[in-house]
């Protein structure tokens, strides 16, 4: 029987779409299983998880640079899109790129990171003056037409709130790898091994 209390980090743009079916069948499975919520990003969720503020987390995972002191779980990897406003025509990327401004996803996330090199290789002279971390809030900015952008596949329901062209960046997109971490002294963990 699994039972207790687990502390679990994860990056806010999987609350909405990762963590309620997950936390359903955790209930379903492990009914005395208590788990703490903390949402954050993934430096400072990983920084937790060292420090032992938190038992594990779900994050974005470095591409480089990930200690042999987290065990490391990939979950799946989230590929980025373009996003324009819709407009009549249909315009490719770089057109797009020449007509609007670039409206940055937060470039110290490893998402921002990926795809600030992509608008770097294909739109140099792209001009930006916004860089947000809130994915809603660049959707709803790109809706009004306040340029373009390159981020994680946005939820459906964000979408439907904030119409956008969405536009994949072919066969090898930037992205990132969504991970479940846990330190490398709890891998025999019941109570973590349980979330997986």
């Amino acid at each position: 029987m699994v039972e207790g209390k687990v502390r679990l980090g994860i990056i806010e743009p999987m609350q909405v779409t990762l963590l309620p079916p997950f936390m359903a069948l955790v209930r379903e499975r492990y009914p005395n299983l208590d788990v703490r919520l903390e949402r954050g990003r993934s430096t400072a969720l990983i920084d937790a998880l060292r420090s032992g503020t938190i038992d594990a987390a779900v994050v974005a995972q470095p591409e480089t640079g990930a200690t042999t002191r987290i065990r490391w779980t990939p979950l799946f990897r989230e590929p980025c899109v373009l996003i324009a406003p819709r407009e009549p025509g249909n315009r490719g990327i770089k057109s797009l790129f020449k007509t609007y401004e670039w409206v940055r996803f937060d470039m110290s996330t490893i998402a921002g990171a990926a795809a600030a090199d992509f608008v770097k290789r294909v739109a140099p002279e792209v001009r930006s003056r916004m860089e947000l971390l809130s994915i809603p809030a660049i959707v709803a900015m790109v809706s009004r037409g306040l340029g373009v952008s390159v981020l994680p596949q946005p939820d459906a329901y964000l979408l439907d709130a904030f119409p956008v062209r969405v536009m994949t960046l072919g066969d090898t997109p930037p992205s990132r790898q969504i991970s479940f971490v846990a330190r490398v002294d709890e891998t025999e963990d019941r109570v973590i091994a349980a979330l997986l």
